[in-house]
């Protein structure tokens, strides 16, 4: 691999969920029945449910997943994302969904990016801006532990790296919001029937904070 950091899938789950601040930036950004890639698709969520929705879409990893054949819509291609095998200009928007924390060369694959794609690069990265209040209580995001993560970007930096590729950043926000209430009230020893009552208060009258484990970001390809 010369982009891409070779790694495993011990969870079994990459690339089987679709989360829905991210699917809203490509329905949003992506005109009806773009050609669009996806760059690391994994399993081939985010492929299969746009192929559904009318895009022309080519699912890409540097893995071969045995769940592609099983696939009804889209087409998938295994390929390093630093060494993509398509012609210039082939896609109208690139998505590449928690892609680049992996990469040992970032910028070379957003290059490889811009190179076949002509107007849009949809991305989202873990965010990794510690200034929040879990850093007081010496906790943090999973991301900070998973060992296939080389790169952990800011929204400042994960500008910065745009920039360098001549991306010029138009939309910026939050995804994925991690709620600890969620799971506080499971942790206290009170009847469960109460500890549900909380839960449901502290969601209703907004009484506990919200953290966005990621950033979604739309980019624009310079002409």
């Amino acid at each position: 691999m010369r982009g891409v950091r070779s790694y495993g899938d011990p969870q079994g789950s990459w690339g089987t969920g679709i989360q829905p601040q991210r699917l809203d930036s490509v329905l949003r950004h992506a005109p009806q029945g773009a050609r669009i890639v996806d760059l690391g698709s994994a399993r081939g969520a985010y492929t299969q449910e746009l192929a559904r929705r009318g895009f022309h879409v080519v699912g890409v990893d540097c893995r071969l997943y045995c769940e592609w054949r099983r696939k009804t819509q889209g087409v998938f291609v295994q390929a390093e994302g630093s060494d993509l095998p398509f012609p210039s200009k082939t896609f109208d928007t690139a998505i590449a969904f928690e892609v680049l924390e992996h990469c040992l060369d970032p910028r070379a694959v957003l290059l490889e990016i811009v190179r076949c794609t002509t107007n849009k690069v949809i991305l989202s990265v873990p965010n990794c801006d510690l200034d929040n209040a879990l850093r007081r209580y010496d906790l943090a995001m999973a991301h900070w532990t998973d060992t296939t993560h080389c790169n952990f970007f800011t929204e400042d930096s994960i500008r910065d790296l745009l920039a360098t590729a001549g991306l010029t950043v138009s939309e910026m926000s939050n995804c994925y919001p991690i709620k600890p209430n969620d799971y506080f009230w499971d942790t206290v020893r009170i009847p469960r029937h109460i500890a549900k009552l909380m839960r449901s208060l502290c969601e209703r009258f907004s009484l506990a904070e919200t953290y966005w484990s990621s950033i979604v970001v739309v980019a624009e390809i310079p002409a």
